[in-house]
């Protein structure tokens, strides 16, 4: 995957990438004791095809694709990691 900042990103190559967002998750992390094992509700997926482009203009024209162009949205923000 490419990500051009602050615009798009792009799946490059064959097959896709698997995209998981966080955002809305909630987890018993904190929580936890030796031996118990975690928790995570409300993980979303997103699977994008190789080929594809998702520029922070196209995506989120509906309901449909608001999660994915909140999670774009962030992989395309500068940040420490990226600039």
């Amino acid at each position: 995957m490419v990500i051009e900042n602050g615009v798009a990103i792009e799946v490059i190559g064959k097959g896709s990438v698997t995209l998981v967002d966080p955002s809305q998750m909630q987890s018993n992390v904190d929580e936890l004791e030796t031996l118990e094992q975690i928790e995570m509700l409300g993980v979303q997926l997103h699977l994008l095809p190789a080929g594809h482009r998702y520029s922070v203009q196209s995506v989120g024209q509906s309901a449909r694709s608001a999660a994915l162009r909140q999670a774009i949205l962030r992989l395309v923000a500068l940040g420490p990691i990226r600039g």
